[in-house]
């Protein structure tokens, strides 16, 4: 069996939440936006005894006067439960009532309507798929025999159930505690009689529980690797691999039942180097055991979304709201690639190489190039401060790319906007190639007035009378055509970074100094053509920059620096 998709509605911070599992499912966001929400969600249909008390005490509730409701979808059910199937699967739906702290469970039939179950069918379906909670909390109890600890927990049943003369065993040891009593024990009992200071009319004595048993050897059970010869118990080893040792015991356990296992851990990365992280997610894809059907995990570490496909993420936000916040989840739909004609090899092969701390940013601003990313993140950062930490820059590597980011941002309702230059709303002038539209006085280049189509703008401009306003402002000028397309997530800048540079003319002579243009050769047009390779240079714009005052900045940099900023303020809360 398998988890096929889970809804919750009024659990925690989830006001209302629809998600698909994969076989491999990760839950990425910042810190408390309710990532653990979605595996307690999980676990409280599943092993609702460990998640009673939480209910019982409101700390599942969402809000006031606001019950709990989870329905979890299952596929790849066993004919036993044919009678509850509905096209292949079996919907349980959970209830929790905070008035009267009562809970239900039902199954959906063929007319969608509630069949109440009784605790009979949900330990039938534990002997089927089993949901394993690994909590972030993995310490030395964990790894030593107490009462709660997972060790504890595995070694008994697991004793119990492949020790078939476990009776014997049993027998081996009441005989063992006898010969100690009668070898030694009873001279203590004899020391204690003789130095006893009142009458003699009692006897001391030595006793074993008379139902002593094999499982008294357990007690003194540890677990210890041994690496190169060298045997340590485990509580010495780092807390990495203490935290995949718990782990792997938790599966030892589920294993046990030889029913299907879904593993819902928190942050299996903690302590982990990187090459670890990555291991890790190796062995859940290449290594798992035949029935772990599926491993569900919430992470912060980069290096382990770099090794996932984005369908395989979830993303969950802080969203403000009347309670204070709630959780925002979102994924890529199943029809992603279709609907937005995307090739998913080519997504892949653009984002392969790109950090993935994007998915963790309030905000995201994308560039078509590094130096693009690098100069107005030099703008911006000065003036938002503290907030700066929160943005995230990706470099789209070139317009052709653009469509890559765009559309799994917008899917994912990631807050972003799109810095281009101005040949991806208009084409170049003559065959769309550059060198044959420049300026002949000038070098700048020239468009048409007639808007690209591409997949990006189909979207954000399906309307021919908006593309024909689009095209409208830019005959006026930039800075209508700014004000014009400002507000749909990507702004243009008036030609590209190092051009808009060129067009001031105190950088310019900035420029004429750092690459050591003589004179005679001074102009806007010896710049952009027979050094066009030299002022794209970052070196050079970063130094052109710092020494022109800000006043002298080409409009678009003040207009796109402005604009950024006031969506960081607007969209960007603490």
């Amino acid at each position: 069996m398998k988890i096929e998709s889970v809804i919750i509605t009024n659990f925690r911070s989830i006001k209302n939440a629809v998600i698909r599992m994969h076989d491999i499912t990760a839950i990425v966001g910042e810190n408390n936006a309710g990532k653990t929400a979605v595996l307690r969600a999980l676990n409280s249909v599943m092993n609702f005894k460990e998640e009673e008390e939480n209910f019982i005490n409101y700390r599942h509730r969402f809000a006031p006067r606001c019950n709990t409701h989870i329905r979890v979808v299952f596929t790849d059910v066993p004919q036993r439960f044919a009678d509850k199937i509905v096209g292949g699967r079996l919907t349980i739906q959970f209830h929790y009532t905070y008035s009267s702290r009562k809970k239900q469970f039902a199954y959906l039939n063929s007319r969608n309507e509630e069949i109440v179950l009784d605790d009979t069918f949900l330990a039938e379906l534990k002997n089927e798929i089993i949901y394993v909670y690994i909590p972030a909390d993995r310490t030395n109890k964990d790894t030593i025999w107490e009462d709660d600890s997972i060790l504890k927990k595995l070694v008994s049943p697991y004793v119990a159930q492949h020790t078939e003369n476990r009776d014997t065993i049993s027998t081996h040891v009441r005989k063992a505690t006898e010969k100690i009593h009668s070898v030694a024990l009873k001279n203590l009992e004899k020391e204690i009689n003789n130095l006893y200071l009142q009458n003699k009319s009692v006897d001391f004595k030595v006793n074993f529980p008379s139902n002593i048993d094999y499982t008294v050897l357990l007690s003194s059970v540890m677990l210890s690797m041994n690496e190169y010869g060298h045997n340590y118990l485990l509580q010495e080893w780092g807390s990495g691999t203490k935290s995949l040792a718990v782990i792997a015991m938790h599966r030892a356990n589920a294993l046990l039942n030889k029913a299907s296992i879904v593993l819902g851990i928190e942050e299996p990365e903690i302590n982990l180097h990187p090459q670890g992280q990555k291991k890790f997610i190796m062995t859940l894809r290449d290594k798992r055991h035949q029935n772990e059907t599926q491993s569900i995990f919430t992470t912060h570490s980069t290096v382990l979304v770099d090794s996932l496909k984005h369908e395989e993420i979830i993303l969950v936000r802080r969203k403000s709201d009347n309670r204070g916040f709630v959780s925002d989840i979102t994924q890529i739909s199943d029809d992603f690639w279709q609907r937005n004609s995307i090739e998913e090899f080519k997504h892949y092969q653009y984002f392969n190489y790109k950090n993935s701390d994007f998915f963790f940013a309030k905000f995201i601003v994308v560039g078509e190039s590094k130096n693009d990313c690098q100069v107005f993140e030099g703008l911006i950062t000065p003036i938002i401060g503290n907030k700066a930490a929160d943005i995230s820059y990706l470099d789209s590597g070139g317009v052709c790319n653009i469509q890559y980011p765009f559309f799994l941002l917008r899917e994912l309702r990631i807050p972003f906007v799109m810095v281009v230059d101005k040949d991806f709303f208009f084409p170049y002038l003559n065959n769309n190639k550059l060198e044959d539209s420049r300026n002949v006085n000038t070098g700048l280049p020239m468009y048409s007035t007639i808007m690209n189509h591409n997949a990006v703008l189909d979207v954000l401009f399906s309307q021919p009378q908006v593309r024909q306003e689009i095209e409208d402002a830019n005959r006026r000028g930039y800075r209508a055509f700014f004000e014009k397309i400002k507000n749909s997530g990507i702004v243009s800048m008036n030609y590209c970074l190092e051009m808009d540079l060129s067009c001031s003319s105190q950088a310019r002579s900035h420029y004429y100094h750092i690459l050591h243009i003589d004179p005679a050769n001074q102009s806007q047009q010896n710049l952009l053509i027979s050094n066009k390779k030299a002022i794209k240079r970052i070196e050079n714009i970063d130094q052109v920059l710092r020494s022109i005052p800000k006043s002298s900045f080409p409009e678009s940099y003040m207009k796109i620096k402005n604009h950024i900023v006031d969506m960081i303020n607007s969209m960007v809360t603490a």
